[in-house]
C-alpha cells in the first residue's frame, strides 16, 4: 500500500522508500541489532521525516553524520559515514526520485546500479540484480576479447572520497534537456536535485567531496559523476565498460590499450579522479593468468554458481563438497578478502539458513573454526565471517574465542571489527562475568563510538537490571546516532519511572524520537532480530553483490 506524503520538494512514496533502504541495509557495515524494523515501516519512517519538516518550518536539516573507519586490506584504513535512519531515508528518498530519469541516459557500458524497469526485480527493487550485472560486465569483456584481445584493466583511485558534489550536481543540472520528462516534471526534478545538492554538503567526507559508501544512492550518484568519462571513451571508439570503479577496455594492440589509458586518464583528471596505478595493467592473450583480465572465475567458482542458479536442490546439495573445498583454499591462502571468499560466505549462510537443505552441523564446523582464527590475522574481512559465524551453530569454546579477541586491548583496536563482534556474542547469548566487566569499561569510553555502541548493546542484553541503569546514566554522555540507538536497545527494559525520565528522555536526539516507546511495545526484551529463513525458491534470488 502506497504511503505518499509532502516534503516540500517532492512527494516520495514511503513504502516504496522503505522498501529500497531495506535492501541497501543488508550489507551496512554498522547493522543495527534489530534491523531498525521498529522504525522501517512506512507509517513510522513517513513520521520521522515529517516531524523534522514541521519542526523546521517546511526545510528538512540533516544530522551530524559520524566519521568512522572500516580496515583493508594490507590494514589501511577507508573512512565510514554513519548518518541517522532519517537521514538515510531521505537520502534513499531524494536519490530514489532521480533514478528513474537518469539511468536511461547512461550508456549499456556502464552496468552496476541499473534500474530495474523491468524483470523480475521491477517493481520490487530499484536496482537490478546485482551478481547478474556483474556477470553481465565480465562477459562483454570476454566477448569483445575474440576480435581485440588485449585488456587494459584498471580502477579509478579512492573513487567515492574524490568525487565531487558540484561535478554529480552539475551532470543532473547539464542533462535534464535529455530526460523524458515535461517542463512542470523536470521543474519538479530541479527542485529535488537542489535539496539533494543542500545535504550532500553535509553528509559527505568534506562539504565539497567524499561521497557516503557503501550506499546505493551513492553509488548511482558515482555513476552520474563518471558519465562524462563514459561517454568520452565511448566516443573516442574504444570497447569500454565500467562496473562502479573498475574499468575494462578491449583493444587490438597494445599500442590501442595504451593510448586507451592515456585518453581514460585525461577524462578522469577532468573530473578530479585518476586511475589507481597499482591496479592497472594491460594484458596480452599469451601471458600467464589472461583470463584474470576477461573477469573469469576459478572453473570451481563457477561451477559451484552454476548449479546454485539451477534453484534445484539435488543439484545444489551437490555443491557441499565442492563450495568446502573453494572457501579452504581461499582462507589458506589468506584471500578472505577477495570476491571469491564473500561468494563462499553468501552461500555457506543461506545453506544454513534453508530447512529444507537439512544441512548438518557437522558440514560447518571447520569453516567455523578456520573463520574464528581468521578473525585476528585478516580482521579487515570481519563483516563476511561474523556474517557467516551469525548464520552457523556455533559451540561455546568457540565463542569463548571470540570473546578473548573482544577483550584484549592489544589485539582489538578496530573499532567496526569490535562493533560487529560484540553483536555476534549478542545474538549467539554469550555471557561471561570478565567480558561483562571490559563492556562497562568500553561503554564508557567515548573515544572509540562503534565499540562503546556495541558494548552498550552487549550490556544491555546479556547484563541485568544494574547493567542497564549504568547504561542509562551515561546515555547523556552519548552524542551521536549509533551509540544512542544502542544505548536505547540497552535500557528498553527499565521502566520510565525507573531511570529513563530521569537519565535518558532530556537527551535524546530528535532522529531517535519514540524508540524507548516502540521498543517496549513492540521489541519487548529483544536486543536483535533473528536471521530469517531463506526457502529454496529464493535461496539464489538472495545473493547480494561480492564484488
Amino acid at each position: 500500500m502506497s504511503k505518499i506524503i509532502e516534503l516540500g520538494a517532492f512527494s516520495p512514496d514511503m513504502s516504496e522508500v522503505v522498501r529500497q533502504l531495506k535492501q541497501d541495509l543488508k550489507d551496512d557495515w554498522y547493522p543495527d541489532s534489530l534491523g531498525y524494523e521498529d522504525a522501517l515501516k512506512p507509517d513510522v519512517s513517513a513520521d520521522l521525516l515529517t516531524a523534522c519538516f514541521d519542526k523546521n518550518h517546511g526545510l528538512y536539516v540533516p544530522d551530524d553524520r559520524t566519521e568512522l573507519n572500516i580496515p583493508k586490506k594490507g590494514f589501511v584504513l577507508r573512512y565510514s559515514l554513519e548518518m541517522s535512519l532519517p537521514d538515510r531515508l531521505y537520502y534513499q528518498a531524494l536519490v530514489g526520485q532521480l533514478v528513474p530519469f537518469f539511468d536511461p541516459l547512461l550508456p549499456n557500458q556502464v552496468l552496476n546500479h541499473r534500474y530495474a524497469i523491468g524483470g523480475s526485480r521491477a517493481g520490487r527493487y530499484l536496482f537490478k540484480h546485482p551478481i547478474e550485472q556483474w556477470e553481465l560486465f565480465k562477459g562483454y569483456v570476454a566477448q569483445e576479447a575474440w576480435a581485440k584481445p588485449v585488456i587494459l584493466v584498471t580502477d579509478v583511485q579512492n573513487y567515492y572520497e574524490n568525487i565531487e558534489v558540484e561535478r554529480v550536481v552539475a551532470v543532473f543540472e547539464a542533462n535534464i534537456q535529455n530526460i523524458a520528462a515535461g517542463a512542470a516534471e523536470k521543474g519538479k526534478i530541479r527542485r529535488v536535485i537542489t535539496e539533494l545538492h543542500r545535504c550532500l554538503r553535509k553528509w559527505c567526507y568534506k562539504s565539497t567531496h567524499g561521497l557516503p559508501q557503501n550506499r546505493d544512492a551513492s553509488s548511482f550518484l558515482a555513476n552520474l559523476a563518471m558519465l562524462p568519462v563514459d561517454r568520452a571513451m565511448l566516443g573516442h571508439g574504444y570497447a569500454y565498460y565500467r562496473y562502479m570503479d573498475d574499468i575494462r577496455v578491449a583493444a587490438k594492440t597494445r599500442y590501442e590499450a595504451r593510448a586507451a589509458l592515456q585518453h581514460l586518464t585525461s577524462e578522469l583528471r577532468r573530473l578530479g579522479l585518476n586511475v589507481n596505478s597499482a591496479k592497472t595493467k594491460i594484458w596480452e592473450s599469451d601471458m600467464p593468468d589472461y583470463n584474470e583480465a576477461l573477469g573469469k572465475d576459478e572453473p570451481l567458482l563457477a561451477q559451484i554458481d552454476s548449479m546454485w542458479r539451477s534453484r534445484s536442490l539435488p543439484v545444489i546439495r551437490r555443491s557441499f563438497g565442492p563450495l568446502e573445498n573453494l572457501a579452504k583454499d581461499l582462507i589458506g591462502k589468506g584471500a578472505t578478502h577477495e570476491r571469491g571468499f564473500r561468494f563462499c560466505v553468501q552461500r555457506f549462510e543461506n545453506l544454513a539458513l534453508c530447512p529444507e537443505l537439512g544441512v548438518p552441523k557437522s558440514f560447518f564446523d571447520p569453516m567455523t573454526d578456520a573463520c574464528i582464527h581468521q578473525l585476528d590475522a585478516q580482521p579487515f574481512s570481519s563483516d563476511q565471517i561474523v556474517r557467516f559465524l551469525k548464520a552457523v551453530p556455533i559451540s561455546t569454546e568457540q565463542l569463548a574465542h571470540v570473546a578473548k579477541l573482544v577483550a584484549d586491548h592489544e589485539r582489538a583496536i578496530y573499532d567496526w571489527q569490535n562493533y560487529l563482534l560484540w553483536q555476534l556474542l549478542v545474538y549467539k547469548s554469550y555471557a561471561d562475568t570478565e567480558l561483562m566487566a571490559v563492556a562497562r569499561k568500553r561503554a564508557a569510553q567515548a573515544e572509540r563510538p562503534a565499540d562503546r555502541a556495541g558494548a552498550i548493546l552487549y550490556l544491555g542484553a546479556l547484563g541485568g537490571e544494574e547493567e542497564r541503569l549504568f547504561v542509562a546514566q551515561l546515555f547523556k554522555t552519548c552524542d551521536n546516532h549509533l551509540v544512542q540507538r544502542n544505548a536505547l536497545i540497552a535500557v528498553h527494559e527499565i521502566e520510565f519511572n525507573s531511570g529513563i525520565k530521569e537519565h535518558v528522555a532530556a537527551h535524546v536526539m530528535p532522529s531517535l524520537g519514540g524508540t524507548y516507546k516502540r521498543l517496549r511495545n513492540a521489541f519487548p526484551r529483544e536486543y536483535f532480530r533473528p536471521l530469517p529463513t531463506v526457502s529454496a525458491v529464493s535461496i539464489y534470488d538472495e545473493m547480494s553483490a561480492y564484488d
